[in-house]
């Protein structure tokens, strides 16, 4: 592999995964676990965060990457047996991106399960 395509591939990387090369703001989408993610409109504190995932049965939030802004990708991932009983190949219905202190865009799955 040649210097230039070592060059490109964070590039490369960032354009599949984010929808941009952009290494500022927040991405347009986030493509995790072969699905793709659309944001929301607006931010939410970690407390609305967690009150989201408790009305949901779930709690706590897994670092799954991280933006090309350098944010924090944040989930509440299924476990393989969680996904087996649902008999679905998806990993998680939301992402939140910390944007700041206290600050997290959720990201929604696009498609449905």
């Amino acid at each position: 592999m040649g210097v230039a395509a070592l060059a490109l591939a964070p590039a490369m990387r960032n354009q599949a995964m984010y929808g941009t090369v952009s290494t500022e703001g927040i991405p347009p989408r986030i493509h995790f676990c072969d699905r793709n993610y659309l944001p929301a409109r607006a931010t939410e504190s970690r407390r609305e965060v967690n009150e989201f995932l408790a009305k949901n049965d779930r709690h706590g939030l897994d670092r799954i990457g991280t933006t090309p802004a350098g944010m924090p990708v944040l989930a509440n991932l299924l476990s393989p047996a969680e996904r087996a009983s649902f008999h679905t190949a998806v990993c998680t219905m939301a992402i939140w991106v910390e944007t700041g202190p206290d600050q997290y865009l959720a990201y929604g799955l696009s498609g449905g399960p």
